[in-house]
């Protein structure tokens, strides 16, 4: 079981023989989590296209695609060298109208801050990019979110 908020150590033994020092290289654990994120839809935007990232970690840079069969031209960053004042850690190629416009951009955006980069003063996340996968699922056709009067005037 996997604790949530604090550090969880798994210790994998496995001996093909009489003694534990006879491991194999190619044992290995597989785990999977479910990260459930405080920012589970993103503000209403005229747009949910997507991005190629680029993503800072502990370890190096990594890439990878939201949605994962995302093939356009937006590029977004999140790296210790962006100094962007309204998203921090994060740019794109477009700028902040880019983050405003695109909902999939947002939602990114808030699950690596809010659940991958445990300490949002140095911009690295402490998982790399390639051992997750972040699924997105659209709502399409989404009420109009502000109050409006109509008037039906009728003349005998």
């Amino acid at each position: 079981m996997i604790a949530g908020n604090q550090s969880n150590t798994i210790e994998l033994k496995i001996g093909n023989g009489t003694s534990e020092n006879n491991a194999s290289d190619y044992d290995k654990i597989l785990y999977t989590l479910l990260i459930l994120s405080n920012y589970s839809y993103s503000k209403v935007a005229p747009y949910a296209q997507g991005c190629n990232w680029s993503v800072e970690y502990t370890q190096g840079f990594d890439n990878f695609l939201v949605p994962e069969n995302y093939s356009g031209e937006n590029r977004c960053f999140y790296n210790s060298t962006i100094d962007n004042d309204e998203f921090e850690c994060a740019d794109t190629n477009k700028g902040n109208e880019l983050f405003e416009d695109d909902a999939i951009i947002q939602a990114t955006y808030y699950l690596l801050r809010e659940n991958f980069d445990k300490n949002p003063d140095d911009c690295r996340l402490d998982i790399k990019a390639s051992d997750y996968y972040i699924s997105t699922m659209l709502m399409p056709s989404v009420p109009f979110l502000y109050y409006t009067r109509a008037e039906f005037l009728s003349w005998k």
